[in-house]
């Protein structure tokens, strides 16, 4: 709905759907589409949601990592950082800045630099890292025993961040649904995540933080344990 709206097509005519459906799907951005959906009778889109999400639709698009940059970024944990802030800052940070943010020393900081360079995860010009993942979002190579390995180091680099960071919020409850039901809120999840990436401004400035957005779902009893 967002998307449609901000294109002017107020009417959720079909022809205005499955033309913007089209260019979703041709800009490899199908994750979009439920942002066109109509939203509960009456309510209004929120603030200035659905140009964002039209800008976010036109910028985004996606790059398909290596198995070695994604390895690089499981076995090292200062260049993951270091690439994390870069990859949500548009148009790139200096040394001395990511040394600031990140708390790593500035030789830790060039130490990553080399290191995310030699993968191709960043680019250096004129004393200014730009990662190649400002304004794209990476894909992950097919399932593989490497991969999923990097994965597993990549999740207890989650941890450390969680750890070290500022908690923002803390949610947890514990319910019965059904499986249908949990799919559907599975789906809401993803919606979810969806729209803080499209609201995401990769504008450094001190109005702006980058977040770490975790979701887990547990089965505490499962039946064929």
């Amino acid at each position: 709905m967002a998307i449609l709206l901000a294109l002017g097509f107020g009417d959720h005519r079909s022809e205005a759907q499955e033309l913007v459906e089209a260019y979703l799907a041709s800009m490899g951005l199908d994750r979009l589409k439920p942002f066109m959906r109509p939203g509960p009778q009456g309510a209004a889109p929120g603030p200035n949601v659905g140009a964002v999400a039209a800008r976010s639709a036109v910028q985004k698009s996606t790059i398909q990592l290596t198995l070695e940059q994604w390895q690089l970024l499981a076995k090292d944990f200062e260049a993951h950082t270091c690439e994390t802030l870069l990859a949500n800052t548009r148009g790139g940070m200096d040394p001395s800045t990511i040394s600031r943010i990140t708390k790593l020393s500035p030789a830790a900081v060039k130490r990553a630099v080399k290191a995310l360079a030699a993968v191709g995860l960043v680019k250096v010009a004129k004393g200014r890292i730009r990662c190649i993942l400002d304004d794209k979002t990476g894909e992950t190579p097919p399932k593989s025993p490497a991969m999923l390995a990097a994965k597993a180091a990549m999740a207890r680099q989650f941890e450390r961040w969680g750890a070290q960071g500022r908690s923002e919020g803390n949610y947890l409850i514990n319910v019965r649904l059904t499986r249908a039901n949990l799919d559907q809120f599975k789906q809401q999840i993803d919606y979810t995540l969806d729209l803080a990436e499209l609201l995401s401004n990769q504008q450094s400035g001190d109005d702006s933080a980058v977040y770490m957005v975790q979701t887990r779902i547990v089965d505490l009893f499962p039946r064929d344990r």
